[in-house]
């Protein structure tokens, strides 16, 4: 999951005030700078809490100059964009239940991921706004300067792994200028960046663990063998949101962000290493003893070399459930489907390499260089939609020349002479 929320002015103190070293009680670790934006400005490692007010505030943490300048500055009431990257339930309780080489193993796959996510947002969703032919029109950022927070635990105190990739809300764009963000792009780019994510952590925990994954639904899987049962014990967030829901007989999804704003309580900062006890009780009384937990490790078949990290039958199934919804598509969407039909996860770098050969399958332009909201969205092409459809043929069993209805049954609705 990927949650967005936009930092205000003198929003610095919630990320700092957990972080080791950075003023607060050190119960969770340092920041650390991220983003190519942050080594431009020779921030590099352990985020300093000066250097981080600085970067919020639109300041260069070097010289303290204003990174951005011009008329417009000053109505900028948006400090930075909170990216908060959120692992699975069931890899965040194999982290917090699995021992110390487990939950180190664990950290660092999600550190991966993160990094990955934020990567594809710098090369497709970050931009800023430069005049041309009359128009204001996003152009594409050299790097944004963010920092990342590693918390570990949820409000209610339950196992929670996440990053706050917090992103400064100025970037220089290709004439050098320090501007504020388009932070349309990265609305728009999210559910891509997610799914690349969640890729990114199946598979360096496939790799190091060996652990298998249900079926991915949006993007998103889990650990199998930390069923619903367990991770419901430890979702007390979750749990408090929908008893609101269903005393008020709500069903919307803006009932559910009501009530996880009215239930929502102050964040606590407390070690892991005393809360742990309290956990291993709980899921033990939840049937998910060392043994339980031992089992869901080492399972993985390990992949080929060489074989593909996502079978093509699986892209073709997603591109046309896809087309069963939507009658337009953009790379953004082909990413998308490509990184959640990777059962067993796959690489940011494999997952960008499939999308390319699917959009050139496909005949669809790349848009190599359209960056945040200019990506185009175009027609859903025929072919990948025939190529669902004759997927989904014949592993019925049928003839697809005889059996064009079967298409008009699925939603897809085109003719395949």
């Amino acid at each position: 999951m990927l949650r967005l929320s936009k930092v205000g002015i003198g929003g610095h103190a919630y990320y700092l005030d957990a972080a080791l070293g950075s003023g607060g009680p050190g119960v969770e670790p340092p920041g650390r700078w991220t983003g190519a934006g942050a080594g431009v400005l020779g921030l590099d490692g352990r985020v300093e809490p000066d250097d981080f007010v600085a970067l919020l505030a639109g300041r260069d943490p070097g010289d303290g100059s204003a990174l951005a300048t011009g008329a417009g500055r000053g109505r900028v009431k948006v400090a930075g964009y909170d990216l908060t990257f959120c692992a699975p339930k069931s890899v965040s309780l194999l982290g917090a239940l699995g021992g110390d080489e487990v939950g180190r193993a664990v950290e660092v796959a999600h550190g991966r991921a993160v990094d990955a996510g934020l990567g594809y947002l710098e090369d497709r969703a970050f931009a800023v706004r430069r005049r041309r032919d009359g128009l204001r029109l996003p152009v594409e950022v050299e790097g944004v300067a963010s920092a990342s927070f590693l918390h570990r635990t949820s409000r209610a105190l339950d196992p929670h792994l996440h990053e706050h990739v917090v992103v400064a809300n100025v970037g220089r764009g290709p004439d050098g200028r320090w501007t504020a963000l388009d932070g349309r792009g990265l609305y728009a780019h999210a559910g891509a960046a997610a799914s690349v994510y969640h890729a990114q952590l199946r598979h360096e925990l496939t790799t190091v663990l060996g652990v298998t994954w249900t079926v991915p639904e949006r993007g998103r899987a889990e650990v199998t063998g930390i069923d619903a049962g367990v991770r419901r014990v430890f979702s007390t967030r979750t749990t408090a949101i929908d008893d609101h829901v269903a005393e008020g007989g709500w069903t919307s999804a803006r009932a559910r962000a009501v009530a996880a704003h009215v239930t929502r309580q102050e964040k606590e900062h407390v070690p892991t290493s005393e809360l742990r006890p309290e956990w291993e009780r709980r899921a033990g009384e939840a049937g998910f003893g060392p043994r339980r937990l031992e089992a869901v490790l080492d399972r993985a078949v390990r992949r080929d070399r060489g074989a593909p990290a996502v079978p093509e039958s699986e892209i073709a199934h997603g591109l046309g459930e896809w087309a069963k919804a939507h009658d337009t598509i953009a790379r953004r969407d082909v990413v998308g489907v490509v990184a959640g039909a990777a059962r067993a996860g796959a690489s940011r770098h494999e997952v960008e390499e499939q999308v390319d050969r699917t959009l050139r399958a496909a005949g669809l332009a790349d848009d190599r260089g359209r960056v945040g909201v200019a990506e185009r969205r175009v027609p859903m092409p025929a072919s990948l939609e025939r190529r669902e459809l004759h997927e989904l043929l014949v592993r019925r069993g049928l003839d697809p020349v005889r059996s064009r209805h079967l298409g008009r049954e699925a939603g897809i609705g085109l003719s395949l002479g």
